[in-house]
């Protein structure tokens, strides 16, 4: 039997670890939960698409970076700024799609609609914005790099 708590903001539910919480700005206005187990199980489905596997692709990105980093003995790899930029544009989508993604799966789901209600996050979408910017920079140091190498 899966028990799950409305707090006021949220609905709370065990986990094997820990708990879990769907914030009511995720759910329809107007809902009630017909099955416990259903909720639980896409709520995680849905965190896992909208925030885990982005999260993975980010730190296979970083291990990347870091790989570079130890081999060359320099940040300046013409590696370096594509992978910066690739977890830039993986931040920006996960600004615009995650909590889509996430409202999108609670409703069909467990209120048999699809439903969405302001479902960008922006603070995502800046965080890739700036680490876009830190990959241009990246890339102006690449060309330096290769510049200084060539007049040595």
């Amino acid at each position: 039997m899966i028990s799950i708590m409305n707090t006021g903001y949220s609905y709370r539910y065990n986990m094997l670890i820990g708990y879990g919480e769907v914030k009511f700005e995720d759910m329809p206005f107007y809902h009630t939960i017909e099955n416990n187990a259903i909720f639980v199980l896409s709520a995680g489905v849905s965190y896992i698409i909208s925030n885990s596997i982005p999260f993975l692709a980010i730190m296979i990105y970083g291990r990347k970076i870091l790989r570079i980093i130890n081999n060359f003995y320099t940040p300046f790899s013409p590696d370096m700024p594509a992978y910066i930029r690739n977890i830039g544009i993986i931040f920006i989508l996960m600004g615009f799609f995650g909590k889509l993604i996430r409202q999108l799966l609670l409703g069909f789901f467990n209120f048999h609609k699809l439903y969405f209600h302001n479902p960008l996050e922006l603070q995502w979408i800046f965080i890739g914005l700036l680490i876009i910017v830190l990959s241009d920079i990246f890339r102006r140091g690449v060309e330096l790099q290769r510049n200084e190498d060539e007049t040595l």
